[in-house]
């Protein structure tokens, strides 16, 4: 899409060398043929052509629609477009006109005033822009483009044929015409003045170069009329036989400044000096060729930054660069005559020598013309001769190395004649050697060449006219080296690269031999430029720094490299030429720069005595000087072209660039903004980049990539987007936009807040009901326990008052029986049961007026039923110790199971075990400990059956979560152990 161009100086038709693009149908372009071009107050590019409308962005084309909307256009045959005072755009056509406002990127559908005059012949805006006037044979209607009113009609004899006012205060005048010829009219004040056509010539286009003189463009020559003086000052005819066209229109002549005119000559585009009244200078591609190879230039149109835009019949629409290019190219129409392999510029001489890729020499003056061709083909061969290296021998001869082959040339650069030439070689076998393609002879002094086929070391040297070859025994330190840059791709220079110290700089940086393509110096710091980026050691071979891609550089793979007089690096690679300055800073240069590729050629590098760099690629040559390559100039103005996300939010007629503030859903986070550069390069040729303040803490380089994708999560960000020629770590926002993922539903304020109370208020509803059962609950227990207590007192009472008095009454009976019959064994066992029957009807009694014991009363309980019972066993003694350090409670069931166990053991300790001495122990804290003791006959526990009694002791033990353990020995006697854990202490 993009050819590339520079600027010469200008004498008498001389050329001017620019740089253009070009955008066809296949960018988006219409296919109509456009008739007018605009601009609005974003830079936007306005295209008119009979049937449609479109406007250009600085990266896509894009089409007005058909229709009466806000954002359509109602016509069908389009007639003029032009910009209004506010910078707005007038579009008119057959049924109307429509204002484009570009701060709403809306219409506003007109119709025209006096439908029964056709409008549409001539259209014209002031000088001022505040007033747009149709004419139509004689007919002026006047518009105030700031109020969009009609305002004056104004009815004149003859026709209108071009605008005349050419200051911004001057009133409406205008070239008319008549059956009396052509005239300078004011139709404000009505009056005219006649132009003189003696001849009958019919001229097409009058312009007005200042108050007094007048130009007029006929078929085959122009006509300068001096108005006051009423004479003609100068005729004459277009240069190198040109005509003009009987079809050009106002537009093909516009102004370039105060000084020029930009005119189009069917396929050229010259300038025309106001005051010289003369071409004199035609616009032409950077090689020097016509800018245009096929149709018609038909429109032209300068925009605010001095960008011409010019329309052809053919060839799509051109984009040129006026301004002075600071990059210089050199190329020929013939694309195989373009691929510099090695070259040599010769200031003293005026050329430029250069080594192709089959195409043997061709040489270039400084300016870029080619003034000579050596195809060095040998006669039947069937490919073309590629240069593998020129060697300047002096200041007039320099030698012409050809791969693969033994002829060598002689070039005379002053004369620039050309002869073979015989090398004098030293040693018969370096005869055979031919040069190769990747290794360059580097110069060690004037007139001394070092040059490596692989492991084979030679010296190229240049005396008397006479150029000799030897092998060389020496080995080159790259310590001593005083030329540079050095060359070692491919063993080029092997004993360089395989040094102790390159292989350890290599080593740190995890690269191998290979790898490296050359070795510069920087005051005294060592570059490496490798296949994987460019690095910079200090003498001793500390990594100072790292140039790639993750840091800036345009690519990593290095062709060449050099280092300025200001001690920038500047290196080329597949994707252009980048510069690395003294702070680090990188700065790339692409095609659209000027470049005549992205890629350039292995060593094709170049330093002139007066600091300009030159650069050799597979498509010419570049030169420039360093100093103006301006890394801050044409920063452009940043648009956003359309802004997207995964769900349809905003709609296509959106007018982007306008939006600031964004607000999208939380399941609609993944957003697409599209930019845009409008300068004086393409929007491809500008690097972007942005941040998220708070979020990013460095700008993130998107390089020319023109679109931000984000994936947010809910929350408020500020994005930052900047644009330039060159990433800048501190540059400026130029655009900021607020965007909002607003959260689900469940995590917004109100609905957090929502269900913050209804659940306080369930917890406290719940808490209120959970706290009124256990309240109930409680209460009925409090009830139960009452009606028990109330049954057990009632219990206690009838058990005391009836069963009690019963076994009194017997025990009483029995007394009294044994008093008349005398005592008898059936009186004593009735009066034993008896009395048994008491003691357990007390115990019971205890029981059920207690809920809880204490230890202690626990423990006089027992006491009191030991010494009951031993009352009739005088030979039995028992001894009693307590240790209560806390007296805390048992409940009443688990006191009757522990008292009911205690008396059961006691009781086999009065039947069975023969003992004399009982020992009863009671230890309370948080642990209950009893034992009980005898010295008696013992048992043997394995053999001993358990019976109803033990049994039901481990029954009330383990219903009283007791633990029981009973050990016993034959002789010795029996120790029952009870423990259990104790309810919390009585206060």
């Amino acid at each position: 899409m993009s050819l590339l161009l520079v600027v010469l100086g200008t004498n008498a038709q001389s050329t001017q060398r620019v740089k253009f693009n070009v955008f066809k149908s296949s960018d988006g372009l219409s296919k109509q043929v456009i008739k007018g071009i605009s601009e609005d107050e974003n830079g936007f590019i306005w295209l008119l052509s009979d049937h449609q409308l479109q406007w250009f962005d600085g990266s896509n084309f894009h089409t007005v629609p058909f229709g009466n909307g806000i954002h359509q256009i109602p016509g069908s045959l389009f007639y003029e477009i032009l910009q209004g005072f506010e910078k707005d755009i007038w579009i008119f056509y057959n049924s109307g006109y429509s204002i484009y406002n570009p701060k709403t990127f809306s219409f506003k559908h007109i119709k025209l005033p006096n439908q029964k005059i056709n409008w549409q012949e001539q259209i014209f805006v002031s000088p001022n822009k505040k007033q747009i006037i149709l004419s139509n044979n004689g007919y002026y209607q006047v518009i105030n483009s700031i109020t969009k009113q009609t305002t004056k009609l104004f009815k004149k004899k003859s026709k209108a044929v071009g605008l005349a006012s050419i200051n911004k205060t001057s009133q409406l005048e205008f070239f008319t015409e008549d059956r009396l010829g052509i005239h300078l009219e004011n139709i404000e004040k009505n009056t005219r003045v006649s132009i003189p056509n003696h001849q009958k010539v019919p001229y097409y286009i009058f312009k007005r170069v200042n108050d007094s003189t007048i130009v007029a463009f006929a078929e085959k020559h122009f006509l300068a009329y001096d108005i006051k003086n009423k004479k003609i000052i100068k005729q004459s005819p277009y240069p190198f036989g040109f005509g003009m066209k009987s079809f050009i229109k106002n537009k093909d002549i516009i102004n370039k400044n105060d000084q020029a005119f930009l005119i189009i000559m069917e396929n050229e585009i010259w300038e025309f000096d106001k005051s010289r009244l003369n071409f004199t200078t035609k616009l032409v591609g950077l090689n020097g060729t016509s800018t245009l190879n096929q149709g018609y230039y038909t429109s032209l149109f300068l925009d605010s930054k001095g960008v011409l835009w010019a329309n052809t019949t053919l060839s799509g629409l051109h984009e040129i660069l006026l301004q002075k290019q600071p990059i210089k190219l050199f190329s020929s129409i013939l694309p195989e005559e373009n691929f510099i392999k090695c070259f040599l510029p010769d200031k003293r001489n005026n050329t430029i020598v250069c080594g192709t890729f089959g195409a043997g020499l061709i040489i270039y003056d400084t300016n870029g013309n080619i003034i000579k061709k050596y195809p060095l083909k040998k006669l039947g061969a069937k490919t073309g001769t590629i240069v593998s290296a020129i060697l300047a021998l002096d200041k007039i001869y320099c030698l012409v190395m050809l791969y693969g082959r033994d002829d060598f040339y002689m070039l005379n650069r002053k004369d620039l004649s050309i002869k073979q030439t015989n090398i004098n070689y030293k040693e018969k076998e370096i005869a055979k050697e031919r040069p190769n393609y990747y290794s360059i002879p580097l110069q060690i002094n004037p007139t001394e060449f070092i040059y490596n086929l692989g492991s084979l070391k030679l010296n190229i040297k240049y005396k008397n006219g006479l150029v000799s070859v030897e092998k060389r025994t020496n080995t080159i330190s790259l310590l001593k080296l005083n030329s540079f840059p050095a060359y070692t791709k491919y063993e080029a220079l092997i004993e360089i690269s395989s040094s102790s110290f390159v292989q350890s700089c290599l080593q740190k940086i995890g690269l191998i031999e290979s790898s490296l393509v050359y070795i510069d110096k920087r005051k005294n710091n060592w570059i490496f430029g490798t296949s994987n980026g460019l690095y910079e050691f200090s003498k001793k071979g500390t990594l100072l720094n790292s140039y790639t891609t993750k840091n800036g550089l345009g690519n990593n793979y290095i062709y060449a490299g050099i280092v300025d007089n200001d001690y920038n690096i500047w290196c080329s690679h597949e994707k252009g030429i980048s510069k690395i300055d003294t702070n680090g800073i990188i700065s790339n240069l692409s095609k659209p720069d000027g470049l005549q590729d992205e890629e350039f050629n292995y060593g094709a590098i170049a330093k002139t005595t007066d600091g300009e760099l030159y650069f050799g690629g597979i498509n010419g040559l570049n030169a420039f000087y360093p100093s103006d390559i301006n890394t801050n100039h044409d920063n452009g103005k940043l648009i956003v072209t359309k802004i997207s996300s995964n769900e349809p939010h905003l709609p296509e007629d959106t007018a982007f660039w306008n939006l600031n503030d964004l607000e999208f859903r939380h399941t609609d986070n993944r957003i697409k903004i599209q930019l845009s550069t409008i300068g004086y390069s393409t929007a491809t040729a500008y690097n972007y980049q942005y941040k998220l303040v708070g979020i990013d803490k460095e700008w993130k380089n998107l390089r020319n990539t023109r679109e931000i994708n984000l994936a947010l999560n809910p929350g408020s960000y500020t994005l930052e987007i900047a644009s330039g020629r060159f990433f800048n770590k501190r540059a400026i926002a130029q655009k900021r936009i607020q965007i909002r993922i607003s959260p689900p539903i469940y995590l917004r304020w109100w609905f957090l807040l929502l269900v913050g109370g209804l659940s306080v208020t369930t917890i406290w509803f719940a808490a209120k009901y959970i706290t009124n059962r256990k309240y109930r609950k409680k209460l009925q227990a409090i009830q139960l326990q009452e009606q028990l207590e109330f049954e057990r007192q009632r219990i206690s009472r009838d058990l005391h008052d009836n069963m009690g008095a019963y076994t009194s009454a017997l025990m009483a009976n029995v007394d009294k029986l044994k008093h008349i019959q005398g005592n008898t064994k059936e009186l004593d066992k009735i009066q034993d049961n008896a009395e048994h029957i008491l003691n357990s009807l007390r115990e019971t009694i205890w029981v059920l007026n207690n809920k809880e014991i204490n230890i202690a009363n626990f423990t006089d309980e027992f006491k009191n039923y030991c010494f009951n019972v031993l009352k009739h066993f005088d030979a039995i003694s028992f001894e009693a110790i307590e240790t209560i350090e806390e007296n805390r409670l048992l409940n009443a069931s688990d006191a009757i199971n522990l008292n009911k166990i205690l008396q059961e053991a006691f009781q086999n300790i009065i039947k069975h075990s023969k003992a004399t001495k009982v020992l009863f122990t009671i230890h309370g804290s948080n642990k209950l400990i009893i034992t009980l003791k005898d010295n008696g006959i013992g048992f043997n526990q394995e053999k001993k059956t358990n019976g109803n009694g033990l049994e039901n002791m481990e029954w009330r033990a383990m219903e009283s979560k007791a633990i029981l353990s009973i050990f016993s020995e034959e002789n010795t006697g029996t120790t029952i152990s009870i423990v259990k854990d104790m309810l919390p202490k009585e206060y």
